[in-house]
């Protein structure tokens, strides 16, 4: 990780990144600002915060979530239709058409939502554009767990798995133990 992106809104946005500035694993404070402040930390990680307001929060992640393309991409779109996209929000001419939330500037722009997993432009605007988005998996989705470990239970050991799926509705479990010498099961305790 090269770095630590933060977007943040709060009333009083100074007030943030002083506090970005206080915090003890700060190394060095490569730039400062009243709505945005960069500091190293003593592990080496750059940490970006970005203080916008809540108006503005949606626009902001659309900017700063995904690839510079995909931003482009969808900037064009918005550009074809009057309007103007920025981190800030979504304008014709000086007015705000929104910007509140993510949802809120691909509706304006004339798309549905885009999930963020999905901002690559790697042909997700074009399926946005015709409604042909792909279904991103989600824990719903999920119908069982693979090679999971006896370690990996509670106090009711393999018992603990079983009950565990089925109350997150899974189908199955597939318990793929260690050996005894690695902390697995020893057959006796694998049959009781």
């Amino acid at each position: 990780m090269r770095d630590l992106d933060i977007l943040v809104t709060a009333g009083d946005p100074s007030a943030a990144t002083e506090r970005l500035l206080a915090f003890e694993q700060v190394e060095e404070v490569l730039a400062h600002g009243p709505t945005r402040s960069t500091v190293r930390l003593r592990s080496g990680l750059q940490v970006d915060l970005r203080v916008v307001g809540e108006e503005s929060y949606g626009a902001a992640l659309c900017y700063f979530t995904g690839s510079k393309a995909h931003s482009v991409a969808v900037r064009r779109l918005a550009q074809r239709a009057g309007l103007k996209l920025n981190e800030y929000g979504v304008f014709r001419d000086d007015e705000r058409l929104g910007g509140r939330s993510e949802r809120e500037v691909y509706r304006l722009v004339g798309l549905p939502y885009i999930e963020p997993e999905l901002r690559e432009n790697r042909g997700e605007v074009d399926a946005a554009v015709q409604r042909r988005l792909p279904h991103l998996l989600a824990q719903r989705d999920l119908r069982g767990d693979l090679r999971v470990h006896s370690s990996v239970g509670d106090e009711r050991g393999l018992r603990g798995l079983a009950v565990a799926a089925f109350e997150r509705g899974h189908e199955y479990v597939a318990v793929a133990d260690r050996t005894p010498a690695a902390g697995g099961l020893s057959p006796t305790r694998l049959r009781e």
